[in-house]
């Protein structure tokens, strides 16, 4: 019984070391005045660069384009190709 004693006694003086650790560390910061200010700052103004959105019909009409582009090629070609065996 008084070894069950003993270590009782030896985690509570661990459970108080490690209570007085955490205690340390939890304790509240105080944040850089200049920080706060900025960051404050910062968050309440309204950005001078401004993103252009991208135009999603853009892309799709240069890809329209291209395509068509490249079907008139193919017919003209082979209409051309057409002609010259027909005139032979």
């Amino acid at each position: 019984m008084t070894i069950l004693t003993e270590k009782r006694f030896v985690l509570s003086d661990d459970v108080d070391s490690f209570e007085f650790q955490l205690e340390r560390l939890s304790r509240p910061r105080q944040a850089n005045p200049e920080f706060v200010k900025k960051l404050k700052h910062r968050l309440l103004t309204k950005p001078r660069i401004t993103v252009e959105n991208r135009k999603q019909y853009k892309a799709f009409w240069i890809i329209a384009v291209g395509l068509f582009a490249g079907a008139l090629a193919v017919f003209l070609c082979s209409q051309k190709s057409k002609t010259q065996i027909t005139s032979e």
